[in-house]
C-alpha cells in the first residue's frame, strides 16, 4: 500500500500566510499561536483551530483532522520502525 507523508498543521499554515502576504509574526501577535507550532514542534488545539479558521477561511474541523491525520501517521511510521518509548 502506498503510503503519503502528511505535514504537520503549522507548516501548511505557515506556507499558506506567505502565499496570503501574512507575516509570521503579524499571525503570531493577532492569534498567540506560538512559533513552535508553526515549525511542526507543537500539537494544535480546538481554541487555536478556531482561531486559525478565522483567519484563514475554512473550519475549525478541518485543521483538527489535519492534526489528528498527521499524528496518525506519526504514530504508524514508530509502529513500522520500531520507534517506541519504552513505556508504550
Amino acid at each position: 500500500m502506498q503510503q503519503f507523508d502528511v505535514s504537520h498543521p503549522g507548516k501548511i499554515i505557515a506556507r499558506e500566510l506567505a502565499e496570503m502576504g501574512i507575516s509570521i509574526n503579524r499571525f503570531i501577535d493577532e492569534t498567540g499561536i506560538q512559533l513552535a507550532f508553526l515549525e511542526g514542534k507543537m500539537t494544535l488545539t480546538a481554541e487555536q483551530a478556531v482561531l486559525i479558521a478565522a483567519i484563514m477561511g475554512s473550519t475549525p474541523d478541518f485543521w483538527l483532522r489535519l492534526q489528528h491525520s498527521y499524528d496518525l501517521r506519526q504514530q504508524k511510521n514508530k509502529a513500522e520502525t520500531g520507534k517506541y518509548d519504552d513505556h508504550c
